[in-house]
């Protein structure tokens, strides 16, 4: 009963995301790749790019800090580029839109443009990764593998 309890309780926490556009549909892939007698499948690849694209995320706000005429575009704008490709892949649609718009910024060469964009994606890179996190501890407690700290 508690499985399913747990079960049920990341349905409705991904369907709930789902309809705010936090994730979209591309999500569900993952669920479709998880391979038997690797359940915890959905936690690894969280934990994988959390751990990736928070590391794109500094690089980026490393690019994003010069204060000289150096500003690089094209370098903001390919890290950009790869926090988008990341983002997609995982179902982050608010992530991946928000790196398209950067993507115009950096096309525009307009540093207060991509400043204001810079923050939107750091928004919604924080509204994803929480949802991940959450959906990590409900995807781990689901097959016994979370903490029991758990509440539900």
């Amino acid at each position: 009963m508690v499985a399913f309890n747990h079960s049920q309780q990341l349905v409705y926490f991904y369907r709930s995301k789902q309809e705010q556009g936090i994730l979209d549909s591309d999500f569900d892939l993952l669920e479709t790749c998880r391979v038997e007698g690797n359940p915890l499948f959905l936690s690894e690849i969280i934990d994988f790019f959390i751990k990736d694209t928070d590391e794109k995320m500094e690089e980026l706000t490393r690019f994003m800090s010069v204060e000289t005429d150096d500003f690089n575009f094209s370098k903001i704008d390919q890290v950009a580029h790869n926090i988008k490709g990341c983002s997609a892949s995982i179902g982050g649609c608010r992530v991946a839109l928000a790196c398209q718009e950067f993507h115009q910024a950096c096309n525009h060469k307009s540093k207060e443009e991509c400043l204001s964009i810079f923050l939107k994606v750091k928004q919604e890179y924080k509204i994803l990764h929480d949802t991940l996190t959450q959906m990590r501890q409900m995807d781990k407690a689901k097959h016994g593998g979370g903490s029991s700290s758990s509440e539900n």
